[in-house]
């Protein structure tokens, strides 16, 4: 509201920029056009948006059955942890092999 009200847009919004919420008038109320633009808040975009409140999106690749996919993101926690545990405790070079027996022979696995 400050920002319609102080007239202020910005050109180059980012994602979560409150400047989408504007939109830009050039006209007057009864067409013509007019020499100042006018910022106002575009309730539209505000209703869309509001759709989605409480929603956390999920993009994948995966064409497995919803069913699937959900039940493989409730336990994206493990795996987050295990890299999070590798990251931190484990000692190593980086690893530039591909074939898993030389990876293996490497870590003395």
């Amino acid at each position: 509201m400050k920002m319609a009200k102080e007239n202020k847009i910005r050109a180059h919004m980012k994602q979560n920029d409150p400047s989408r919420f504007l939109s830009i008038t050039n006209t007057t109320k009864e067409g013509e056009i007019a020499e100042e633009s006018y910022v106002t808040i575009n309730q539209e975009v505000i209703a869309e948006e509001a759709k989605y409140d409480g929603f956390y999106g999920v993009c994948t690749t995966l064409e497995d059955d919803i069913h699937e996919i959900i039940r493989i993101n409730q336990r994206r926690w493990e795996i987050e942890k295990s890299f999070r545990i590798m990251k931190s405790e484990f000692k190593a070079r980086p690893v530039y092999l591909e074939r898993q027996d030389r990876i293996k022979t490497l870590f003395g696995v």
